[in-house]
């Protein structure tokens, strides 16, 4: 904490050093009062009290404002009358600036504290970090949302056994809906549901549609985005998240490099989906069963067991894409 603080203050004191060599030339880098002192300016001594200080300002400021005297250099004493009151009146200001009297030989220093209280954020850290987090997680889960809602307008649009499930669905509706029309009011009804067919079948679509969107489970990147997925959420329980990740991984340990126990089933899922760089949830999700159990079955958690079966794999679905990879690698 006292190291971001230096280093803070070093850069605040930079910026306003290397501004100034903007300015005009013929101006002077002063600080405080300089170059006169904030205390003989108000006219009071060092161990002066902050009433005191307060009176003699209030003084000073009905004889040298600018709307009541109108001498040439009534606002640039005045500007120098309220510098020394705000720098004095400031108990934490007050005692840097006793430090700067106690030891100018550490110019520098004294620069770096002054630039760092005259122009660094004056905003508590604690509400910076606290609207940072809450602004993040606000636009994850618009990603997310968004995400989403990108990835359901897929199935709705393109997928086709989506599509076919959606008709067999509208189609039994409406015969249903039909019977009970038939039954309820006879014939004239049964002219009346033929006339509307092809509506009445548009409509039980887009109904049946946004049902069964509703009931997708979309795992990995563009699942619904829940509260246990956002920055905060998880900031919040990192203690307890880092204390569970300790006590699985000691676990691990204990249960199959100390005593040698065999992988479960989901155990060697995890071992393959972390060799393979992906989380679980996205590796069950987008490989499907088959491919899983061989993968298993063929011990695909080792790195050259995994490769041998991306090969055959690329071999068996693209054979043309394969031979060219072949030929690219004897190359290179």
């Amino acid at each position: 904490m006292y190291s971001s603080v230096k280093a803070l203050c070093l850069l605040t004191f930079l910026l306003a050093h290397f501004s100034s060599c903007f300015a005009s030339s013929e101006a002077e880098d002063y600080i405080y009062c300089e170059p006169r002192n904030c205390y003989d300016v108000l006219g009071v001594d060092q161990s002066a009290s902050t009433q005191e200080i307060r009176k003699k300002y209030r003084s000073l400021s009905k004889k040298w404002h600018p709307d009541i005297n109108k001498s040439p250099d009534a606002a640039e004493k005045f500007r120098i009358i309220a510098l020394a009151n705000e720098v004095l009146s400031d108990k934490e200001e007050r005692a840097e600036y006793d430090y700067y009297l106690a030891h100018p030989e550490q110019a520098f220093y004294n620069k770096m504290r002054f630039y760092r209280r005259r122009y660094a954020p004056k905003s508590d850290a604690r509400i910076v970090v606290l609207v940072f987090v809450v602004v993040v997680s606000a636009i994850q889960y618009a990603v997310r949302v968004r995400q989403h809602s990108v990835a359901i307008k897929y199935f709705k649009t393109y997928d086709k056994k989506f599509k076919i499930r959606v008709k067999q669905l509208a189609a039994e509706r409406f015969e249903e809906q039909q019977v009970q029309a038939k039954a309820k009011n006879g014939a004239k009804a049964r002219k009346k549901v033929k006339k509307d067919n092809k509506e009445q079948l548009a409509k039980l679509e887009k109904e049946i549609t946004e049902e069964l969107a509703n009931e997708i489970e979309i795992e990995g990147g563009y699942k619904k985005p829940e509260l246990r997925d956002l920055f905060a959420f998880r900031i919040i329980v990192f203690p307890y998240t880092v204390g569970k990740s300790f006590v699985w991984n000691a676990d691990w340990i204990y249960r199959h490099s100390i005593k040698k126990e065999p992988y479960s089933y989901d155990e060697k899922l995890y071992l393959i989906a972390r060799e393979l760089g992906i989380s679980v949830d996205a590796y069950r999700a987008n490989v499907p069963q088959e491919d899983q159990a061989q993968m298993v079955e063929r011990e695909c958690w080792l790195r050259e067991n995994l490769e041998a079966y991306q090969q055959e794999e690329m071999m068996k679905k693209h054979p043309g894409a394969y031979k060219r990879y072949l030929r690219w690698k004897k190359t290179h």
